[in-house]
């Protein structure tokens, strides 16, 4: 019997064979699967919250992205707008594109340093609530 003790010792035991806990360890075990169980559903509570703000930060990014992307396509659109349209005299303005809702485009002319009168500086910018997006500058010439 004793050199099977040894052997089952050795070999890790058997589950069959192991001493049963007395009721008063059964009792300290449960409650310390309720504290695990408490701390894995912290852990899992914060890693949900982490990953919400994580989803929050990307909608406010891609929304951001979205109103640029529309910013530069009114000020493009306005540019091309420009470059078709007569010479205005400076100081003046171009007719301007109607935009999305939401958005605002404006443009005013100025004299080039140093140029000619047939040469100006228009500069565009496109807002959106009242909060300047996109500001683009171009060069008309009256040829």
């Amino acid at each position: 019997m004793k050199r099977l003790k040894a052997i089952i010792s050795v070999l890790g035991g058997l589950p069959f064979l192991a001493a049963r806990p007395s009721p008063v360890q059964r009792r300290n075990q449960r409650g310390t699967a309720l504290v695990e169980a408490m701390a894995a559903i912290a852990i899992t509570a914060s890693a949900g919250v982490a990953a919400l703000g994580l989803v929050s930060i990307s909608a406010a990014t891609s929304s951001n992205v979205a109103t640029e992307a529309t910013a530069s396509w009114i000020a493009a659109s306005q540019a091309e707008k420009i470059h078709a349209a007569a010479f205005v005299l400076t100081p003046g303005q171009y007719e301007t594109i109607s935009t999305p809702s939401g958005f605002s485009v404006t443009n005013a002319t100025s004299d080039v340093v140093g140029g000619d009168s047939a040469i100006q500086l228009v500069t565009i910018a496109v807002a959106r609530a009242g909060e300047e997006i996109v500001s683009v500058a171009l060069v008309k010439v009256d040829r």
